[in-house]
């Protein structure tokens, strides 16, 4: 039922588009979700390359993003 389910999942027609452009401007790309492991996956899948920091750990969220995006 699970396989089905992902099956279905698909992203907005004009995301990847718009994730590549958002990167030229050199612009970081950060997914931040609390989303179970097999939708995790078919996420990464699906984004590839176009994400450079990838959360999938509400408890780790905040204190990463904080390092990764505090100017030096």
């Amino acid at each position: 039922m699970l396989d089905k389910e992902l099956a279905t999942i698909a992203l907005y027609p004009d995301t990847l588009d718009a994730l590549r452009r958002v990167r030229e401007q050199g612009v970081k790309v950060a997914v931040a979700s609390n989303l179970a492991q097999p939708y995790a996956a078919l996420l990464k899948a699906l984004l590839s390359d176009l994400v450079d920091i990838w959360h999938f750990s509400p408890m780790q969220l905040r204190l990463s993003l904080r390092q990764r995006f505090t100017p030096a």
